[in-house]
């Protein structure tokens, strides 16, 4: 009986190490899209940045370091007739560097981002996506599921866009694994405005425990760009996330990226490479941009 109560000791103590590990590995580098703005005429313009954050800090700064895994990703473009375009990484433009590092075994330092561009032909929201999958061998071998997404409104004239009535459509479900929705055009908000949000993992509302027992009640990470929001949890940048839904108002104009992370013990074969992985950590990032409040 002793010697059955020492395993399960271990076997558990065991257990909370390995979700340890992965938790740190969960807030570690983050994959997102930013655009140049989020109201643009038709016909005009719209500069899409993939970003890829660093895990210097936890990703607690908006800070940014290598480039997106291209060859494990793919992007897509919803417009708002319905259309759904595939976006081959060819269309995406390098606008960084990359240099061999003078290390043993050498290194090749990635750095800078990628860019895509597109002219809305139509009114509407345009909702650019992109999912990177990939497995990683921080804490063993781990599969990384980063989802993404960004909105733009189109308008008739840039006359007048920031009084147009709200669009329709952010509320659209792409069937992420960790996917977070609006629950307001995030197209148009200023300073003082709050944005609520859900936030769904494989369909179902996040909840604390989904593949993971030892997980904490899972939370909404706002980080303007710029600002170090300090340690995790911030009682005012991590507002939790109850029953799937969460909100958080914006003080400043700025940039804002939207994360949420969380972690299961669920391991598996790789559906495009075969590699093992023996736990998985997921990621979802929505950004906005917030304007200065109404004088």
């Amino acid at each position: 009986m002793r010697t059955r109560m020492k395993t399960m000791k271990l076997i558990g103590l065991l257990t909370i190490i390995a979700s340890l590990g992965i938790a740190g590995l969960a807030r570690a580098h983050d994959a997102w899209l930013q655009s140049n703005t989020p109201r643009i005429a038709v016909g005009d313009m719209v500069y899409v940045d993939a970003m890829f954050g660093n895990h210097l800090n936890g990703h607690r700064s908006y800070q940014i370091v290598g480039k997106w895994l291209m060859d494990s990703s793919f992007f897509k473009l919803y417009s708002p007739n319905g259309e759904v375009k595939d976006i081959p990484i060819t269309d995406f433009i390098d606008v960084g560097t990359d240099e061999l590092k003078n290390f043993t075994p050498p290194y090749l330092d990635k750095n800078g981002h990628f860019v895509y561009s597109f002219a809305p032909s139509q009114r509407g929201l345009y909702i650019l996506e992109g999912v990177l999958d990939t497995v990683v061998s921080h804490g063993g071998a781990t599969r990384a599921v980063k989802c993404t997404k960004v909105m733009v409104g189109a308008v008739g004239s840039t006359m007048g866009k920031n009084d147009m009535p709200a669009f329709s459509g952010y509320q659209r479900q792409l069937n992420q694994d960790l996917e977070i929705i609006p629950l307001k055009d995030p197209t148009n908000l200023r300073v003082g405005d709050t944005l609520p949000v859900r936030v769904l993992f494989k369909g179902e509302p996040l909840v604390a425990g989904m593949g993971n027992p030892l997980e904490d009640v899972p939370r909404l990470s706002v980080v303007p760009r710029g600002r170090n929001i300090g340690p995790f949890p911030n009682e005012v940048y991590d507002p939790p996330i109850v029953d799937g839904l969460s909100q958080f108002t914006f003080t400043e104009a700025n940039y804002h990226l939207l994360v949420v992370h969380h972690h299961t013990m669920e391991a598996g074969v790789h559906p495009t490479t075969g590699q093992l992985y023996e736990q998985s950590a997921y990621a979802a990032a929505l950004t906005v941009i917030v304007k200065p409040a109404n004088k």
